[in-house]
């Protein structure tokens, strides 16, 4: 081992990359407003041009997407800052789980 400690070496300098690479993706992220994009399968079998409407439908209520869809167009936004939120709804009493299943 010439040089004496060469691998330690090596790996705290991956791992200080590593650490600045991730500090500025998240600095990134931070700075941005995501959105998210859902795909859909048109078909299980790969095929151009096939659509199959039970599975795509299937997948648009698994995901939640039809339940969002009646939400916004009864118009309530979907998300709101947290400080809208906690001013609008701070001061209802919060609900037990049998109160929300005695509601349904």
């Amino acid at each position: 081992r010439p040089g004496g400690g060469g691998k330690k070496q090596a790996l705290k300098t991956i791992g200080g990359k590593f650490k600045r690479q991730l500090a500025a993706l998240l600095e990134t992220l931070s700075a941005c407003e995501t959105h998210y994009v859902r795909c859909l399968k048109p078909n299980t079998n790969k095929a151009s041009d096939e659509f199959d409407a039970p599975l795509v439908e299937a997948q648009l209520r698994y995901s939640g997407m039809l339940e969002t869809i009646r939400i916004r167009k009864s118009g309530f936004p979907v998300r709101q800052p947290l400080a809208q939120f906690w001013r609008r709804y701070s001061m209802m009493p919060a609900a037990t789980s049998a109160d929300a299943t005695a509601s349904r």
